[in-house]
């Protein structure tokens, strides 16, 4: 609930929530208004010292588009 509570003064909610055989215990799937936001709530958790959030952002095709504009990108093969 505290998470909850957190997560509405910022704009963002909770998603999902998964329990997970492996590294970590738990991954929470946020819905957050940007990155910027996302970056203030991780280093606002790790900062209490309780927990060691990793965060990884989610493009959808629409923002990789965008993010890539038009860079010249060259595949190699392996």
């Amino acid at each position: 609930q505290l998470l909850v509570k957190a997560l509405d003064t910022i704009g963002g909610k909770i998603d999902s929530m998964y329990y997970v055989l492996g590294d970590g215990n738990v991954v929470v799937i946020l819905d957050l208004p940007n990155n910027i936001v996302a970056t203030r709530l991780a280093v606002s958790i790790a900062a209490t010292g309780l927990l060691r959030p990793k965060f990884t952002s989610l493009l959808t095709v629409e923002e990789a588009d965008e993010a890539f504009g038009n860079a010249p990108i060259a595949y190699q093969e392996l």
